[in-house]
């Protein structure tokens, strides 16, 4: 391989991961949380280094691939770049989310679309169930959604009187996400949500 540059592409191989960044405040703000198979860094093609920090919030293992490796098996294999540019339109959408919902919705639409991605994404290819249970603590779900836990926990209680999640020892489990869909509608405009 010539010129090669030391980048890497890094991914979620297993587990759940977040990325997030640290305020001046000393506070944190998540920015979106990865799952099996999310690339932290998509564009190949950016001159600019990952900037956001990256945690696990799981177990979780993350896989490395050299850059330019991965640019030589884009030129044999064009699938690959094409799954590569829609998981970038799948993350700008839920960043175009988390701002327009940090910016411009109350805390219910914001816990509600949340809620929604995460079990969109999560449960994607796990089949139906009962009461899906998020592997996210209650204070990370706050933190993405610029809240106090005290707040969150308020709006989950709320939540919980709807039918529409259930809390048992620490876990938070969807039951209805018909009903968090309809709360989090403010959000639904964007072509990630259809």
């Amino acid at each position: 391989m010539s010129g090669a540059t030391g980048r890497q592409i890094v991914s979620v191989g297993a587990g759940i991961a977040m990325r997030y960044r640290l305020l001046p405040d000393g506070g944190r703000q998540i920015i979106m949380f990865l799952f099996p198979g999310d690339a932290c860094n998509v564009n190949l093609y950016s001159p600019s280094p990952f900037d956001d920090s990256l945690a696990a919030v799981t177990a979780v293992r993350i896989d490395r691939i050299n850059h330019d490796s991965m640019l030589d098996v884009l030129r044999v294999e064009p699938a690959v770049n094409a799954g590569l540019w829609a998981m970038a339109d799948e993350q700008s959408a839920i960043i175009r989310n988390q701002v327009t919902s940090l910016g411009r919705c109350d805390t219910r639409v914001r816990i509600a679309a949340l809620l929604c991605d995460l079990v969109k994404r999560f449960a994607a290819g796990m089949g139906a169930s009962a009461a899906l249970a998020l592997p996210i603590t209650q204070s990370l779900l706050a933190d993405a959604v610029g809240v106090t836990h005290i707040h969150f926990n308020r709006v989950v209680g709320e939540f919980g009187k709807m039918g529409l999640v259930e809390t048992r020892r620490g876990t938070l489990f969807i039951r209805d996400v018909s009903g968090l869909e309809d709360i989090a509608k403010p959000l639904r405009s964007s072509t990630y949500w259809h």
